[in-house]
Protein backbone atom coordinates (compact mmCIF):
# COMPACT_ATOMS: atom_id res chain seq x y z
CA UNK A 1 0.00 0.00 0.00
CA UNK A 2 1.45 3.38 -1.03
CA UNK A 3 2.15 6.21 1.38
CA UNK A 4 -0.38 8.42 -0.40
CA UNK A 5 -3.03 5.74 0.08
CA UNK A 6 -2.23 5.47 3.79
CA UNK A 7 -2.45 9.26 4.16
CA UNK A 8 -5.85 9.32 2.48
CA UNK A 9 -7.14 6.54 4.71
CA UNK A 10 -5.84 8.35 7.80
CA UNK A 11 -7.44 11.61 6.66
CA UNK A 12 -10.79 9.88 6.10
CA UNK A 13 -10.72 8.24 9.51
CA UNK A 14 -9.84 11.52 11.22
CA UNK A 15 -12.70 13.39 9.52
CA UNK A 16 -15.19 10.63 10.26
CA UNK A 17 -14.17 10.53 13.91
CA UNK A 18 -14.36 14.31 14.28
CA UNK A 19 -17.84 14.41 12.78
CA UNK A 20 -19.00 11.63 15.08
CA UNK A 21 -17.59 13.49 18.10
CA UNK A 22 -19.23 16.74 17.00
CA UNK A 23 -22.59 15.04 16.56
CA UNK A 24 -22.26 13.39 19.97
CA UNK A 25 -21.38 16.73 21.58
CA UNK A 26 -24.44 18.32 19.98
CA UNK A 27 -26.59 15.46 21.34
CA UNK A 28 -27.50 14.34 17.84
CA UNK A 29 -28.61 10.77 18.29
CA UNK A 30 -29.21 9.76 14.70
CA UNK A 31 -26.09 8.72 12.84
CA UNK A 32 -26.38 7.08 9.43
CA UNK A 33 -25.55 3.41 9.59
CA UNK A 34 -24.20 3.66 6.05
CA UNK A 35 -21.51 6.17 6.99
CA UNK A 36 -18.12 4.57 6.60
CA UNK A 37 -19.10 2.32 3.71
CA UNK A 38 -16.77 2.20 0.72
CA UNK A 39 -19.62 2.54 -1.81
CA UNK A 40 -19.98 5.88 -3.60
CA UNK A 41 -23.54 7.02 -4.30
CA UNK A 42 -24.57 7.63 -7.91
CA UNK A 43 -23.88 11.06 -9.37
CA UNK A 44 -23.87 12.84 -12.71
CA UNK A 45 -20.51 13.87 -14.14
CA UNK A 46 -19.58 17.04 -16.03
CA UNK A 47 -16.16 18.19 -17.31
CA UNK A 48 -16.35 21.74 -18.70
CA UNK A 49 -13.51 22.88 -20.98
CA UNK A 50 -13.73 26.59 -20.05
CA UNK A 51 -15.13 28.93 -17.41
CA UNK A 52 -17.90 29.96 -19.79
CA UNK A 53 -18.91 26.34 -20.26
CA UNK A 54 -18.69 25.82 -16.49
CA UNK A 55 -21.12 28.67 -15.95
CA UNK A 56 -23.57 27.14 -18.45
CA UNK A 57 -23.25 23.76 -16.73
CA UNK A 58 -24.02 25.29 -13.33
CA UNK A 59 -27.05 27.12 -14.71
CA UNK A 60 -28.43 23.84 -16.04
CA UNK A 61 -28.23 22.07 -12.66
CA UNK A 62 -31.36 22.33 -10.45
CA UNK A 63 -30.97 24.57 -7.42
CA UNK A 64 -31.78 21.76 -4.99
CA UNK A 65 -29.06 19.49 -6.37
CA UNK A 66 -25.80 19.29 -4.46
CA UNK A 67 -22.73 20.12 -6.53
CA UNK A 68 -19.11 19.28 -5.79
CA UNK A 69 -16.02 20.29 -7.77
CA UNK A 70 -13.16 17.85 -8.14
CA UNK A 71 -9.57 19.01 -8.67
CA UNK A 72 -6.87 16.57 -7.53
CA UNK A 73 -9.45 14.42 -5.74
CA UNK A 74 -7.22 13.32 -2.84
CA UNK A 75 -9.65 14.64 -0.24
CA UNK A 76 -13.00 14.54 -2.02
CA UNK A 77 -12.93 10.92 -3.17
CA UNK A 78 -12.23 9.46 0.30
CA UNK A 79 -15.02 11.54 1.85
CA UNK A 80 -17.40 10.37 -0.88
CA UNK A 81 -16.40 6.77 -0.23
CA UNK A 82 -17.16 7.29 3.45
CA UNK A 83 -20.57 8.70 2.62
CA UNK A 84 -19.73 12.05 4.22
CA UNK A 85 -20.68 13.84 1.01
CA UNK A 86 -22.98 12.53 -1.72
CA UNK A 87 -23.23 15.10 -4.51
CA UNK A 88 -25.83 14.80 -7.22
CA UNK A 89 -23.39 16.38 -9.67
CA UNK A 90 -19.60 16.06 -9.76
CA UNK A 91 -17.92 18.75 -11.85
CA UNK A 92 -14.38 17.89 -12.95
CA UNK A 93 -12.20 21.00 -13.36
CA UNK A 94 -9.22 19.14 -14.80
CA UNK A 95 -10.22 20.02 -18.37
CA UNK A 96 -11.01 23.68 -17.62
CA UNK A 97 -8.15 25.37 -19.50
CA UNK A 98 -8.77 28.83 -17.98
CA UNK A 99 -7.72 27.49 -14.57
CA UNK A 100 -4.35 26.04 -15.58
CA UNK A 101 -0.80 27.35 -15.69
CA UNK A 102 0.99 30.31 -14.13
CA UNK A 103 2.48 33.65 -15.15
CA UNK A 104 5.27 35.67 -13.55
CA UNK A 105 5.29 39.21 -14.79
CA UNK A 106 5.06 42.77 -13.52
CA UNK A 107 4.48 42.88 -9.78
CA UNK A 108 2.91 39.49 -9.15
CA UNK A 109 2.99 35.75 -9.59
CA UNK A 110 -0.38 34.49 -10.82
CA UNK A 111 -1.13 30.79 -10.41
CA UNK A 112 -4.20 29.11 -11.88
CA UNK A 113 -6.18 27.13 -9.33
CA UNK A 114 -5.69 23.91 -11.32
CA UNK A 115 -1.89 24.21 -11.42
CA UNK A 116 -0.36 21.09 -9.90
CA UNK A 117 2.06 21.09 -6.99
CA UNK A 118 4.61 19.62 -9.37
CA UNK A 119 4.12 22.52 -11.82
CA UNK A 120 5.37 24.91 -9.15
CA UNK A 121 8.25 22.71 -8.03
CA UNK A 122 9.49 22.39 -11.61
CA UNK A 123 9.27 26.14 -12.26
CA UNK A 124 12.74 27.39 -11.30
CA UNK A 125 11.73 31.03 -11.82
CA UNK A 126 9.15 30.60 -9.06
CA UNK A 127 11.22 28.60 -6.60
CA UNK A 128 14.16 30.99 -6.98
CA UNK A 129 11.97 33.96 -6.06
CA UNK A 130 9.85 32.16 -3.47
CA UNK A 131 11.95 29.50 -1.71
CA UNK A 132 9.24 29.08 0.93
CA UNK A 133 6.94 27.66 -1.75
CA UNK A 134 9.54 25.05 -2.67
CA UNK A 135 10.04 24.24 1.03
CA UNK A 136 6.33 23.82 1.52
CA UNK A 137 5.29 21.89 -1.57
CA UNK A 138 8.25 19.52 -1.45
CA UNK A 139 7.03 18.35 1.98
CA UNK A 140 3.43 17.67 0.92
CA UNK A 141 2.63 13.97 0.65
CA UNK A 142 4.72 12.03 -1.84
CA UNK A 143 5.46 12.23 -5.56
CA UNK A 144 2.04 10.85 -6.52
CA UNK A 145 0.25 13.43 -4.38
CA UNK A 146 2.37 16.29 -5.72
CA UNK A 147 1.78 15.19 -9.33
CA UNK A 148 -1.98 15.11 -8.82
CA UNK A 149 -2.77 17.68 -6.13
CA UNK A 150 -3.65 21.23 -7.16
CA UNK A 151 -2.98 24.64 -5.66
CA UNK A 152 -6.62 25.69 -5.72
CA UNK A 153 -7.91 22.37 -4.45
CA UNK A 154 -5.64 22.49 -1.41
CA UNK A 155 -6.77 26.01 -0.50
CA UNK A 156 -10.46 25.41 -1.17
CA UNK A 157 -10.39 22.35 1.09
CA UNK A 158 -9.76 24.62 4.08
CA UNK A 159 -7.78 22.06 6.08
CA UNK A 160 -6.19 23.71 9.16
CA UNK A 161 -3.32 21.22 8.86
CA UNK A 162 -2.75 22.04 5.18
CA UNK A 163 0.79 23.26 4.53
CA UNK A 164 0.07 25.38 1.47
CA UNK A 165 -2.52 27.60 3.17
CA UNK A 166 -0.17 28.95 5.83
CA UNK A 167 2.62 29.41 3.28
CA UNK A 168 0.28 31.54 1.15
CA UNK A 169 -0.68 33.54 4.24
CA UNK A 170 3.00 34.31 4.84
CA UNK A 171 3.39 35.39 1.21
CA UNK A 172 0.39 37.74 1.41
CA UNK A 173 -1.46 35.99 -1.40
CA UNK A 174 -4.82 37.15 -2.74
CA UNK A 175 -7.41 34.66 -3.99
CA UNK A 176 -9.68 35.32 -6.96
CA UNK A 177 -13.13 33.75 -6.74
CA UNK A 178 -15.72 33.50 -9.49
CA UNK A 179 -19.09 33.76 -7.81
CA UNK A 180 -22.10 31.81 -8.96
CA UNK A 181 -23.76 34.93 -10.40
CA UNK A 182 -20.66 35.87 -12.39
CA UNK A 183 -18.92 38.47 -10.23
CA UNK A 184 -15.20 38.19 -9.47
CA UNK A 185 -14.08 38.73 -5.88
CA UNK A 186 -10.55 39.20 -4.56
CA UNK A 187 -9.97 38.03 -0.98
CA UNK A 188 -6.75 38.12 1.09
CA UNK A 189 -5.96 34.50 1.80
CA UNK A 190 -6.06 34.92 5.60
CA UNK A 191 -9.69 36.13 5.31
CA UNK A 192 -10.66 33.19 3.10
CA UNK A 193 -10.65 30.62 5.92
CA UNK A 194 -13.67 30.79 8.23
CA UNK A 195 -13.22 27.79 10.51
CA UNK A 196 -12.68 24.05 10.54
CA UNK A 197 -12.77 23.00 6.85
CA UNK A 198 -14.82 26.14 6.18
CA UNK A 199 -14.02 28.86 3.63
CA UNK A 200 -15.57 31.87 1.90
CA UNK A 201 -16.59 29.75 -1.09
CA UNK A 202 -20.30 29.34 -1.74
CA UNK A 203 -21.61 25.98 -2.91
CA UNK A 204 -21.23 26.95 -6.57
CA UNK A 205 -18.36 29.43 -6.38
CA UNK A 206 -15.01 28.58 -7.98
CA UNK A 207 -11.53 29.59 -6.86
CA UNK A 208 -9.90 30.61 -10.15
CA UNK A 209 -6.49 32.08 -9.34
CA UNK A 210 -3.94 32.80 -6.63
CA UNK A 211 -1.98 36.03 -6.88
CA UNK A 212 1.28 36.47 -4.95
CA UNK A 213 2.74 40.00 -4.84
CA UNK A 214 6.28 40.83 -5.94
CA UNK A 215 8.37 43.85 -4.95
CA UNK A 216 11.74 44.14 -6.67
CA UNK A 217 12.59 47.24 -4.62
CA UNK A 218 13.04 45.14 -1.48
CA UNK A 219 15.32 42.29 -0.45
CA UNK A 220 13.37 39.24 0.55
CA UNK A 221 13.78 35.79 2.02
CA UNK A 222 11.33 33.11 3.04
CA UNK A 223 11.08 29.60 4.42
CA UNK A 224 8.57 26.97 5.47
CA UNK A 225 9.41 24.48 8.21
CA UNK A 226 7.24 21.80 9.73
CA UNK A 227 7.40 19.08 12.33
CA UNK A 228 6.01 15.79 11.05
CA UNK A 229 6.02 12.25 12.40
CA UNK A 230 7.25 10.81 9.11
CA UNK A 231 8.09 12.31 5.72
CA UNK A 232 4.99 13.51 3.90
CA UNK A 233 2.75 13.36 6.97
CA UNK A 234 0.32 16.08 8.00
CA UNK A 235 2.06 18.77 10.05
CA UNK A 236 2.20 18.48 13.81
CA UNK A 237 3.15 22.15 13.58
CA UNK A 238 4.16 24.21 10.56
CA UNK A 239 5.50 27.74 10.21
CA UNK A 240 5.78 29.80 7.03
CA UNK A 241 7.79 33.04 7.13
CA UNK A 242 8.30 35.69 4.45
CA UNK A 243 10.47 38.73 5.21
CA UNK A 244 11.08 41.86 3.14
CA UNK A 245 14.08 44.05 3.97
CA UNK A 246 15.02 47.54 2.83
CA UNK A 247 17.40 47.27 -0.10
CA UNK A 248 19.43 50.35 0.73
CA UNK A 249 20.82 51.32 4.10
CA UNK A 250 19.26 54.49 5.54
CA UNK A 251 21.77 55.72 8.08
CA UNK A 252 22.21 52.46 10.03
CA UNK A 253 24.45 49.47 9.61
CA UNK A 254 21.56 46.99 9.57
CA UNK A 255 18.74 46.64 7.09
CA UNK A 256 15.35 46.92 8.72
CA UNK A 257 12.43 44.59 8.08
CA UNK A 258 9.89 46.50 5.99
CA UNK A 259 7.22 43.81 5.69
CA UNK A 260 6.70 40.46 7.34
CA UNK A 261 4.35 37.53 6.83
CA UNK A 262 3.86 34.59 9.20
CA UNK A 263 1.51 31.68 8.51
CA UNK A 264 0.86 28.84 10.95
CA UNK A 265 -0.24 25.27 10.22
CA UNK A 266 -2.18 23.11 12.71
CA UNK A 267 -2.43 26.10 15.04
CA UNK A 268 -6.19 26.08 15.58
CA UNK A 269 -9.44 25.60 13.69
CA UNK A 270 -8.06 27.27 10.55
CA UNK A 271 -4.73 28.29 8.98
CA UNK A 272 -3.57 31.16 11.15
CA UNK A 273 -1.84 34.49 10.48
CA UNK A 274 0.75 35.38 13.13
CA UNK A 275 -0.27 39.01 13.45
CA UNK A 276 1.49 39.78 16.74
CA UNK A 277 4.78 38.43 15.48
CA UNK A 278 4.47 40.37 12.22
CA UNK A 279 3.94 43.64 14.09
CA UNK A 280 7.02 43.04 16.24
CA UNK A 281 9.16 42.44 13.16
CA UNK A 282 8.28 45.48 11.07
CA UNK A 283 10.64 48.42 11.50
CA UNK A 284 13.40 46.48 13.27
CA UNK A 285 16.66 44.97 12.02
CA UNK A 286 16.94 41.18 12.40
CA UNK A 287 18.51 40.03 15.67
CA UNK A 288 18.61 37.03 17.98
CA UNK A 289 16.68 38.94 20.64
CA UNK A 290 14.00 40.14 18.22
CA UNK A 291 13.44 36.67 16.78
CA UNK A 292 13.24 35.19 20.27
CA UNK A 293 10.51 37.66 21.21
CA UNK A 294 8.66 37.11 17.95
CA UNK A 295 8.72 33.33 18.24
CA UNK A 296 7.29 33.57 21.77
CA UNK A 297 4.52 35.86 20.49
CA UNK A 298 3.79 33.42 17.68
CA UNK A 299 3.47 30.50 20.10
CA UNK A 300 1.07 32.48 22.30
CA UNK A 301 -1.21 33.14 19.34
CA UNK A 302 -1.68 29.45 18.59
CA UNK A 303 -4.40 27.21 19.97
CA UNK A 304 -3.45 23.69 18.84
CA UNK A 305 -5.43 20.65 19.91
CA UNK A 306 -4.00 17.72 21.86
CA UNK A 307 -4.00 14.54 19.78
CA UNK A 308 -1.85 11.55 18.84
CA UNK A 309 0.80 13.92 17.49
CA UNK A 310 1.32 15.63 20.85
CA UNK A 311 -0.42 17.60 23.57
CA UNK A 312 -1.19 21.31 23.36
CA UNK A 313 1.78 22.56 25.40
CA UNK A 314 4.24 20.45 23.43
CA UNK A 315 2.90 21.88 20.17
CA UNK A 316 3.05 25.46 21.43
CA UNK A 317 6.69 24.93 22.36
CA UNK A 318 7.35 23.51 18.90
CA UNK A 319 5.75 26.57 17.31
CA UNK A 320 8.19 28.68 19.31
CA UNK A 321 11.17 26.62 18.14
CA UNK A 322 10.14 26.35 14.49
CA UNK A 323 9.15 30.02 14.23
CA UNK A 324 12.62 31.10 15.31
CA UNK A 325 14.29 28.67 12.93
CA UNK A 326 12.15 29.89 10.04
CA UNK A 327 12.92 33.53 10.85
CA UNK A 328 16.67 32.85 10.87
CA UNK A 329 16.56 30.85 7.65
CA UNK A 330 14.48 33.52 5.90
CA UNK A 331 17.00 36.20 6.91
CA UNK A 332 19.91 34.12 5.66
CA UNK A 333 18.17 33.55 2.34
CA UNK A 334 17.95 37.30 1.90
CA UNK A 335 21.73 37.32 2.16
CA UNK A 336 21.75 38.91 5.63
CA UNK A 337 23.02 37.99 9.06
CA UNK A 338 21.55 38.58 12.50
CA UNK A 339 22.74 41.71 14.27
Amino acid sequence: MTRARLDRIEFSKVILNRIKVAMRDMSVRAFPASMGSAEIADFQYRAPASLNELRRVLRSIPRRSEVKFIAGGMSLIPTMKLGLVSPSFLIDLNQTKDLKGWTLEGRSLRVGSMARYSDILEAKRITRLFPELEDCISQIGDMQVRNRGTIGGALAHGDPSGDLSSCMIALGAVLKIKREKGSLDKIPVEEFFKGFFSTSLGARDVLTEVEVPLDSKLLRGGSYLKLERTAGDFATVGVGVSLWFEKRLTGTNARRIVRAGIGLTSAGDRPLKGRRGEKLLVGSPPSEELFGNVSSAVAEETDPSSDVRGDKEFKKQMFRVFAKRALIRSTERAGLRLG
